[in-house]
């Protein structure tokens, strides 16, 4: 039928297109000399296709999550995270799973995380929390933000994880 071609289409295209950003980070991660230069690529190469607004990308250094960069947050924000990885859930989420995991809303985010609901706002509204995992261990936190409430697609989500396996060997 006409409608399952342009499914057939319309979901070639996306795969496509996933190929292509996988490769455009890949050669830009390849090119990386810093956590300053892997925080650069990603903001340049993920942030716009998703149409995110923010970027915190930190490293497990002994029990903290050290921020090594971020894009479209208050200082005051970014200054939270670098807390005990058991004080802040996020992270502690990370530690446990070391699987990705999404929030769409703010309430959302605030029936899971009743403590940090209360927090001053970044006026983001939906979240993509990526841990970094080399060989089994989790050696950070990639986080993608959205200024809108956002429910990412099972593709959109799919290409998230390959990038965050990228992000992580970079």
């Amino acid at each position: 039928s006409r409608k399952r071609k342009a499914e057939r289409t319309a979901a070639e295209r996306a795969a496509a297109e996933r190929a292509a950003r996988i490769q455009e980070l890949t050669a830009a991660l390849a090119e990386a000399v810093t956590s300053q230069d892997v925080v650069a690529a990603v903001a340049e190469r993920v942030l716009p296709p998703f149409g995110a607004s923010g970027l915190i990308m930190q490293v497990v250094e002994g029990d903290r999550m050290r921020v090594v960069g971020a894009v479209g947050y208050p200082q005051s924000m970014v200054d939270i995270v670098g807390r005990p990885l058991r004080e802040v859930p996020p992270a502690a989420q990370a530690l446990r799973d070391h699987r990705p995991w999404f929030i769409s809303s703010p309430k959302e985010y605030a029936k899971r995380y009743p403590k940090f609901a209360a927090q001053p706002g970044t006026g983001k509204q939906a979240w993509a929390f990526m841990p970094l995992v080399v060989s089994g261990r989790l050696v950070g936190l990639c986080v993608v933000s959205f200024d809108r409430p956002r429910r990412l697609t099972g593709s959109e989500r799919a290409l998230l994880i390959a990038l965050s396996g990228l992000i992580a060997q970079a």
